[in-house]
C-alpha cells in the first residue's frame, strides 16, 4: 500500500497496533478474566473499555482496562497504570486462571 505522507503512514501504524492489543488482550486473557468474574467483566461501547468489578476484600473495585492503549483506571482511587494487562495479570488474577 503506497502512502503519501509519513504521518498518514504513522497514524494507519497506530490504528493497526491498538487493533492488535485488544485482540492479543481478547485471546489470551479475556477468557480467563471471565471464568474469575463471570458477568462482572463486560465490554462498554460508550468508552470503549472493559468495566472489571474485582473483589476486594468487603468491598467490590471497579477498574476500566482499555485494551487498544493498554491503560488500567481505578476511578476510586483516580489511579493510571499503564501496561495495563499485565498490572491486572499480576495483581488482580488468581494463579489458578494463569496457566
Amino acid at each position: 500500500m503506497e502512502v503519501e505522507s509519513d504521518f498518514t503512514a504513522m497514524k494507519i501504524e497506530t490504528l493497526i497496533q491498538r487493533e492488535q492489543r485488544k485482540e492479543l488482550f481478547d485471546e489470551r486473557w479475556l477468557h480467563k478474566f471471565k471464568m474469575w468474574l463471570g458477568d462482572e467483566i463486560y465490554w462498554d461501547d460508550k468508552k470503549q473499555c472493559y468495566t472489571l468489578k474485582i473483589p476486594d476484600g468487603l468491598d467490590i473495585l471497579t477498574m476500566d482496562y482499555f485494551p487498544k492503549g493498554n491503560r488500567l483506571l481505578i476511578p476510586k482511587l483516580n489511579k493510571w497504570y499503564y501496561g495495563g494487562a499485565k498490572y491486572l495479570v499480576n495483581n488482580y488474577l488468581p494463579q489458578e486462571f494463569k496457566e
